[in-house]
């Protein structure tokens, strides 16, 4: 089920250009499913399917938008995003015309005919395996989601793309509290869960049997790919077009300057079709590329959507989704060691596997106060235990400069600020700060 044109699109961009100087219209269309299982029994299952029709138009330096789920009554629609054209919002740029991009691997027809049933026997699997080997609260969701996307716009760009994902979160929880080890995986077709990720979210949660209160201050810390976010997050609004127009980046000036570890080469890659949502254009119709951020700790690019790159003077890097440039495809450059040959090196430290509050501290700065949800007291190479009732505290510049390994694993960490996602390995920091009540 692909969407093919629609010439309800190419009736709507006629009637809102004999109004505005531009106009862009982006229609999406979702079907998804998914299936939840709580306390390691069948919970909620859901289908839905939805429709959204974006209207952006240019008038005068301005710029006005619309969203609906229908295109019922064309012109009360233009005519809501004529009105928001009041609120002054400035537009200094024009929209892009794109054409002959490269086709990626987006779309899987199997993930059409993945069943409930199916998503239902994985997750009874998934169940079964952590009920017998951890004592904890098993929670998993599985689903799968299929979009249809077309961005059309004034300038004579109409482009469209098809795709595909299935997803798995899986948890097994600690009594008592919000804290737990989980996964979340990805793929662009069904994926049965391998027994080598079951067995590692086994042992790790009965590593926490034991509770320990180390003494606190200065140690290493291992942020696993899931907890990376707290880092990230931090990194990305300071490369942000946004935060470089605003002054509020404390990288601005800085290209070309070392900013962390030499060992971190960070960079945002659309095109990286090996797990969903890779995309050849952005939500304004501006062609994506590969682009680095970081590179062996230099800092080498800001990103931009078309709004900021006009106030800045420069280029859009094809990070815009229509409202602020943002980063969705985050990687960082793997390493050499596993997680475990990490650990096994470490003297004293923990393994951070949850990150509570992940948006405290001065973002702008780099600031971050995280509670540990949970984290592993290592010793002497050596797990001895959960830590309970902990922070972690730093500055992202500062952790980043520390750098004393990282995984040749990588796993996903849910970019809550964009939406997007970040496929990064565990990186292994020196003199992180760490308070435990005692």
């Amino acid at each position: 089920m692909k969407l093919h044109n629609d010439n309800s699109l190419e009736a709507l961009l006629a009637l809102a250009r004999a109004h505005a100087d531009q106009v862009e219209i982006r229609k999406v269309v979702t079907n998804t499913s998914s299936v939840s299982f709580s306390d390691a029994h069948l919970d909620e299952i859901k289908t839905s399917i939805r429709q959204k029709i974006f209207l952006r138009l240019l008038r005068d330096g301005k710029q006005g938008s619309a969203v609906t789920c229908n295109l019922i009554d064309m012109n009360e629609f233009v005519k809501h995003a004529l009105h928001s054209l009041e609120g002054g919002v400035e537009a200094p740029f024009d929209l892009p015309l794109t054409r002959d991009l490269p086709n990626l691997a987006t779309y899987e027809a199997s993930v059409e005919s993945l069943s409930n049933e199916a998503m239902v026997e994985e997750s009874e699997r998934v169940c079964e395996y952590l009920s017998k080997n951890t004592s904890g609260e098993i929670g998993t969701q599985a689903g799968r989601h299929i979009s249809h996307m077309r961005l059309l716009n004034s300038q004579g760009t109409d482009l469209s793309t098809d795709t595909t994902a299935y997803h798995l979160w899986l948890s097994s929880g600690y009594p008592g509290g919000a804290s737990g080890v989980g996964r979340l995986l990805m793929s662009k077709d069904f994926q049965p869960l391998a027994d080598e990720v079951l067995e590692t979210i086994a042992t790790r949660y009965n590593q926490g049997d034991t509770i320990v209160k180390p003494k606190d201050g200065l140690m290493q810390v291992l942020f696993t790919p899931g907890t990376m976010l707290t880092l990230l997050w931090r990194l990305s609004i300071a490369t942000s077009g946004f935060s470089v127009y605003r002054k509020t980046s404390p990288l601005l000036g800085r290209i070309g300057e070392k900013i962390i570890s030499d060992k971190l080469t960070i960079y945002n890659d659309p095109h990286d079709d090996t797990l969903p949502d890779a995309e050849t254009f952005d939500n304004e119709g501006v062609p994506t590329r590969k682009l680095i951020l970081f590179e062996n700790g230099v800092l080498r690019n800001f990103y931009y959507d078309l709004k900021y790159a006009a106030k800045c003077k420069a280029q859009s890097t094809g990070n815009g989704d229509g409202s602020g440039p943002v980063l969705n495809h985050m990687r960082i450059e793997p390493g050499e060691h596993s997680i475990e040959q990490l650990i096994a090196g470490m003297e004293r430290g923990l393994v951070l596997e949850g990150a509570m509050g992940a948006h405290s501290g001065n973002l702008n700065n780099g600031d971050y106060s995280i509670g540990v949800t949970p984290a592993y007291y290592v010793e002497n190479g050596k797990v001895v235990g959960r830590v309970k009732d902990a922070m972690a505290a730093g500055n992202v510049y500062e952790t980043l400069s520390h750098v004393a390994g990282i995984s040749r694993e990588r796993g996903l960490a849910h970019m809550n600020y964009g939406g997007g996602l970040g496929h990064v390995p565990a990186v292994l920091c020196d003199n992180v700060s760490v308070t435990i009540k005692q």
